[in-house]
């Protein structure tokens, strides 16, 4: 359809046509966006242009991401920050005293027992308070995992292990020095007390298509039982839950978050295939989205151009970065399917023709990748 009132401004051309407004005050790294995927009411045919249409309902997506350029939403995010740091140090200051309380029981130091049980009050309720008084990192893995309390608990118990050196001691005392291997789910059901048919089930449900371990939240190895494998987290997710949002270090090494750092120029025909790929995106479905063409003419920019027009972004990993072999292959799929749930990106593999031999093979190979990651879009790069 032919765009009604457009602007005669032509730096406000561009996002118009997409759906989006710019502003001086912003900049065309992260433009304006007044509705959330309002190019599309569906997914554009061959030859349809996309219905424009209404503004859509404000969005309660999480991966609706605020204009990262605006004053405001700085402050809020540095409070945000300061939030999630203060809940973190609550969260390891808890599986600290339970870990010290356990000691306790085992050793029957009654009346030091007492006191610790009086600190683990306290910390319990300012962990309470602070959970009712804002939305915090623990509760949307929680919405987007589909997690119980339990698994929660869980995976403070293996943060606190991995990443405070406080509590090692303790851990060490409880199970010996396999403790510094990591916390196994024995360990943790006896700080958490939990009950025998709770830690059972628990012990059934942790294999690798649990979304702890599916997503690369919980490492662990193969070795042992099931219920005494030292369980780890990558330090990637320890600084999310204490208000980090710098990206994991392996997907900086073979990519990171693509940018759009200038104004995009593109001819009537390419702005045309940027609109219908933001039309997919619009969709929210899990689809394979191939963009070829020759090297260096701009193809992850046309992808993180259709991805912000509909209020996203996209992070990449480089196939030729990559040293070769299926392990870091693996590796680097993995940090991408985790960065990309904790950041509400989209992926995006780069070169993947080098990886996957001829072109007639890239959309299989593409759909086997995208099994293993977010269940969102997926940008394969030729």
């Amino acid at each position: 359809m032919e765009l009604a009132r457009s602007p005669p401004d032509p730096k406000q051309r561009f996002w118009w046509f997409l759906g989006v407004e710019a502003r001086d005050d912003v900049g065309w790294r992260r433009p304006v966006l007044p509705w959330r995927g309002k190019v599309m009411n569906g997914a554009a045919r061959d030859g349809e242009e996309g219905d424009l249409g209404a503004p859509a309902q404000p969005s309660t997506s999480i991966h609706d991401r605020p204009d990262a350029t605006s004053s405001t939403f700085a402050e809020e995010r540095e409070e945000t920050s300061t939030g999630s740091a203060q809940f973190y140090a609550c969260q390891l200051d808890r599986v600290r005293l339970r870990a010290i309380a356990a000691r306790q029981r085992r050793d029957g130091a009654q009346q030091e027992l007492q006191q610790t049980t009086a600190d683990l009050a306290q910390i319990d309720a300012r962990i309470t308070s602070n959970r009712a008084g804002s939305a915090t990192r623990e509760a949307r893995l929680a919405t987007l995992l589909q997690l119980s309390p339990h698994e929660i608990d869980l995976l403070w118990t293996v943060v606190s292990a991995t990443m405070d050196p406080t509590i090692v001691p303790h851990l060490v005392d409880l199970a010996g020095g396999e403790a510094r291997r990591g916390v196994s789910l024995a360990v943790h059901a006896v700080i958490a007390q939990l009950r025998p048919g709770q830690a059972r089930a628990m012990a059934l449900a942790l294999t690798g298509l649990h979304p702890l371990v599916r997503y690369g939240l919980l490492e662990t190895s193969e070795d042992g039982l099931p219920s005494a494998r030292p369980l780890k987290v990558p330090s990637r997710v320890a600084a999310y839950l204490a208000g980090s949002d710098e990206i994991d270090a392996e997907v900086v090494r073979l990519g990171g978050m693509v940018e759009i750092d200038r104004e995009p120029h593109y001819d009537a025909s390419q702005l045309q295939a940027v609109k219908r790929i933001a039309q997919a995106l619009a969709t929210k479905s899990r689809i394979l989205i191939v963009v070829e063409g020759p090297r260096e003419v701009g193809k992850r920019t046309a992808a993180a151009t259709a991805a912000l027009a509909t209020g996203q972004q996209v992070v990449q990993i480089d196939a030729t970065r990559l040293s070769g072999g299926n392990s870091d292959l693996e590796r680097a799929l993995r940090a991408l399917r985790r960065e990309c749930l904790l950041d509400g990106a989209l992926p995006l593999i780069a070169h993947v023709d080098d990886l996957s031999g001829p072109e007639a093979a890239m959309t299989e190979r593409g759909c086997e990748y995208s099994r293993g990651l977010w269940t969102r879009p997926l940008f394969l790069r030729s």
